[in-house]
Formats: C-alpha cells, structure tokens, sequence
C-alpha cells in the first residue's frame, strides 16, 4: 500500500500531486481535487499521467485540471510504448511531439515508428537508428534506413560499428547490402568485430563472396 501525505502547505505535496498522476492513480488525483480544487502545479500532470499508459486518467485530467501539456506527453508516450496514447494526444491536443517521440519508438515498437512516420511531420534523428541498433530491432533499423532521410545517409554508415559492438550480425549484414563500403571498410568491421564473431557473423565470409555496394546517393 502506497501512502501520501497531503500536507498542502508544502512543496512535497505539489510532487505528490506529480507521482500520483505519473502513477495512474485517477482515484487519487479526484480526491486532491475535489478536496483541494484550487491546488495547482507548474508541471503538467498530462505529461506525467501519460507514462502510466492510463488512457481514462489523461482523459479526465484534460477535461478537469488547467494545467497546461507540453510536446514532452507525447515523447513520454512513445517512450513508455503507449500506441493508444499517443495517437489520443494527437487527435486531441495541439502541442505535437519532438523528434524525440521517433527516436524513443525506435527501441521497441515498429507500429508507432510508421504510424509517426505517416501522421507526423517532426521526424526523428539518428539517435533512432542507435536506438534500434542497441535494442536488437532489426525491422526498424530497415524501416527507418528505407524510409528516414536522417537515418540513410554517410553518418548513418557509420553507425555499423555500433552493430558490431552489439553483434547484431542481420543489421550488419543489411547495412553492408544499403550502404557503400570499401575492402579496406571490411576488413577494419572484421577486426572490430574480432573473437566475438561467431558463425553467423558476416565477417567469416570470405571477402569475395560479398557484394559491396557501390550506390553512393546517400
């Protein structure tokens, strides 16, 4: 059991106020209202009910709290992986998201990185494909190559050694199909990929068998 404590004259009870909604708890936030309806707090509670995922608790505090929302209820959304959320608050509110929102969808949802892809104009930056790199996601790595300029260009390339570090053999073969690399490229990933390399890994193949490729309009 979780106990408050609503001394209303101090500042614990306006990060009370915070957790509560961050937390999910309606029951809760109803009660401080309706005890204390002129109690207010800077933060938004919206950008903090959001990461409870409590869709019912977002709903009640947008038709019965005045706190203002900020671009950050969206960003929690994707970062907490609240699908549902996130499209209620773009269907529902007007602040938008930041590049952020992508960038956190890309450590595990590849339904809310195209749904961003398609209904927001924000986009994402390369931090979205390191995300889906370090979380293993190889069906966003090749969405957002594909699709995201940010994320399909020289820098971008750059980010296999960040596969070779995770030893995501499928990335980094798809890297080696989607982008330009010399010989000399192959046999640098090969020595840092070094003993980790097991049989699946690219870099056991003979360097005659791969096919470099040599579209450089990246």
């Amino acid at each position: 059991m979780i106990f408050f404590d609503f001394d209303c004259e101090t500042t614990d009870f306006f990060n009370t106020l915070v957790q509560v909604a961050k937390l999910g708890y309606l029951s809760v936030l109803k009660w401080i209202h309706s005890n204390y309806p002129k109690l207010k707090t800077s933060e938004s509670l919206i950008d903090h009910a959001v990461c409870s995922g409590n869709l019912e608790l977002v709903e009640w505090i947008n038709e019965n709290r005045s706190e203002p929302c900020s671009s950050l209820a969206m960003d929690n959304a994707a970062l907490y992986n609240h699908l549902k959320l996130l499209k209620w608050l773009h269907f529902n509110r007007s602040e938008g998201c930041s590049v952020d929102a992508m960038n956190f969808a890309s450590r595990h949802n590849l339904q809310m990185v195209k749904w961003l892809h398609f209904n927001r104009s924000e986009g994402c930056t390369l931090d979205a494909l390191r995300s889906a790199i370090i979380f293993n996601r190889s069906d966003i790595v090749k969405f957002l190559i594909e699709n995201r300029s940010e994320c399909y260009n020289e820098e971008a390339a750059k980010e296999i050694k960040l596969a070779i570090s995770h030893s995501d053999y499928d990335i980094i073969q798809y890297f080696y199909q989607k982008f330009k690399y010399s010989n000399s490229d192959f046999t640098y990933h090969r020595e840092l990929d070094g003993t980790t390399c097991d049989q699946n890994s690219i870099f056991n193949m003979d360097i005659s068998e791969l096919s470099f490729c040599d579209d450089d309009e990246y």
